[in-house]
This record gives C-alpha cells, sequence and structure tokens, in this order.
C-alpha cells in the first residue's frame, strides 16, 4: 500500500506493524525466482515489494511468524540468518556511502579538524568509534545544531574506509553524499 505523508514522502506499510512509515524507515523485500526472501535495499530489484520496519526485531518476527508468505500468497523459503545478513548490508551499505563522502573531500578525521569543522558550521554530522575509550562529546561545542551522531562504527571498520590509521572521530561536511551517508547510518544503526 503506498500513500503519501503530510510532507510528500511515499509510505508503505508494514507486513509485521501495519504502520504506514517512511520507505527510508523500513527495508523492502522480494522473493527471487526461487521463491526465496531477498533483501533489497536499495528498492530496485524487480518483483512485489514486502515493506519491514527497519529493526532486528520486526525483520526476526516477520521471518519466523510467516509474513512473507501471506504477503506474497506462495510458500516464501526465508533464508537461515535473515536479520544477520540484512544487518550486514546495512552496515556495508553505510561503510560504502561514507567511502563515498570521503571521495567527496568532505569527510576529516581527528579530534581537533571535527571542532574546527564544527565551530565553523561546517558539520553535518559526526561519527565516534564505539569501541573508543574516549568521550566522544567531550570538548565538542554543537553551538545548538542537533546533529546526528553516529557510534555504530568500530576504528577498524572506519580505518579501513577511510584510509587513517585511528580513526575516532570523524565528521562530514555538508554535501549530496553526506546526506546519503546519513540515510544509510540512520537505518544502520536502529537496526537493533
Amino acid at each position: 500500500m503506498t500513500r503519501r505523508a503530510h510532507n510528500d514522502e511515499p509510505t508503505r506499510q508494514c507486513i509485521i506493524t501495519r504502520e504506514l512509515l517512511p520507505k527510508e524507515q523500513l527495508i523492502r523485500f522480494v522473493l527471487d525466482p526461487n521463491d526465496t526472501v531477498t533483501p533489497d535495499l536499495s528498492c530496485k530489484l524487480p518483483g512485489r515489494g514486502m515493506w519491514v520496519k527497519a529493526d532486528l526485531a520486526s525483520v526476526t518476527e516477520a521471518a519466523v511468524r510467516q509474513a512473507f508468505s501471506r504477503a506474497a500468497n506462495t510458500q516464501a523459503k526465508v533464508p537461515p540468518g535473515l536479520a544477520a545478513q540484512v544487518e550486514t548490508q546495512l552496515r556495508k551499505r553505510a561503510l560504502d556511502a561514507l567511502s563515498l563522502a570521503r571521495k567527496a573531500g568532505l569527510v576529516v578525521t581527528g579530534f581537533e579538524k571535527c571542532r574546527s569543522m564544527l565551530e565553523k558550521g561546517e558539520a553535518s554530522c559526526l561519527i565516534h568509534a564505539h569501541d573508543s575509550n574516549s568521550d566522544p562529546m567531550r570538548g565538542l561545542d554543537f553551538k545548538g545544531n542537533a546533529l546526528p551522531v553516529f557510534e555504530c562504527f568500530d576504528r577498524d571498520m572506519l580505518a579501513q574506509v577511510l584510509a587513517s590509521d585511528n580513526p575516532v572521530h570523524v565528521a562530514l561536511a555538508h554535501g549530496p553524499a553526506t546526506e546519503f551517508f546519513i540515510l544509510n547510518a540512520r537505518r544502520f544503526a536502529g537496526f537493533s
């Protein structure tokens, strides 16, 4: 079911919660030619989409309660570890988006560079490695801005994507690649 929210954002109905939600808060699934449930994070695969709220509990419940079979009106095969597969894909998609932002020159690493970007009002979001011992907000002045702060990546993941030795603090400047990263990072961070 497709409707428009009051801000003209396309919405879909979750097959578990029955809520009408913006597409960004849902994960689309389709059946492959063998009737196996397949996540479609880019929403480009052919077939009738089945939408599930983008959180671990909803995806797990959809698999257990055979909600995909009911939504597709056929016996859908749910692969083992579907929720883990979705989580892996969400993480990869968010890290790929971060890599694009880095290639666009929108990423800085290091506490001082992040603080400087914040002070100039150039930051759109911050990343703090979750396996760091430091307080992510100590010494960073947000000046009343409610910037998204993501703590869903560890230092090794960030180091690999950013080609940096020990990226604990990361800031992203304004730009389309940053918006794409924020969208994907929110979906990954919310999947728990």
